[in-house]
């Protein structure tokens, strides 16, 4: 059973230069991990920790964690959401007023609501490790970023260590009517 994981772990660090694993998803020890990532001239740079689980950065010995962007993030799509399904559905309810009904007006509508739905569930259905890259990619370098830990389904102390592997230190939070919204900021503002 222990090959078919390792097998697993090796074909994830081989695929990338950087890649985030979980300990508990891995089904392996950190010492396991540490030995499949050592066999590919790979090691743990970076690690993170919370009640609930390890998550170790694997890549090439010496490399820091790299900051990214990316045009998708589930910050992103809760806030492109609302505009999409309020298009959405206004563009199904008026095609409906003029065209009796129609039957196209009324599958925009649905696809509308579909896609609320899908955003919403999204992030929780994505695998831990993932959900991490993903949070990751919000702290690229700007000098406030404002997290808001309902998009991305861990601890508010995973978030903390991922922000300070990034080089931000938390500020405080802003109340708001879907959760707070945690803010960090770079060592250097």
């Amino acid at each position: 059973m222990t090959g078919a994981f390792e097998r697993r772990l090796a074909n994830r660090i081989t695929s990338a230069d950087r890649v985030w694993v979980s300990v508990h998803a891995s089904g392996l020890s950190r010492n396991e991990i540490e030995a499949v990532a050592a066999k590919y001239g790979k090691k743990v740079v970076w690690r993170c920790a919370d009640y609930t689980d390890q998550l170790l950065l694997i890549a090439e010995p010496g490399q820091l964690p790299l900051r990214t962007r990316s045009l998708f993030s589930p910050r992103t799509a809760m806030e492109v959401l609302p505009w999409l399904v309020t298009g959405m559905v206004g563009t199904g309810i008026t095609v409906n007023i003029q065209l009796d009904y129609d039957v196209f007006a009324t599958l925009v509508g649905l696809a509308g609501l579909a896609l609320a739905a899908v955003a919403v569930v999204l992030p929780r259905l994505l695998p831990r490790p993932v959900r991490i890259e993903l949070l990751a990619r919000e702290f690229d370098g700007s000098p406030w970023v404002r997290i808001k830990p309902a998009h991305y389904p861990v601890s508010a102390l995973m978030i903390g260590y991922v922000a300070a592997t990034y080089g931000y230190r938390y500020m405080g939070f802003v109340p708001g009517n879907l959760g707070p919204t945690l803010v960090y900021a770079t060592t250097t503002t």
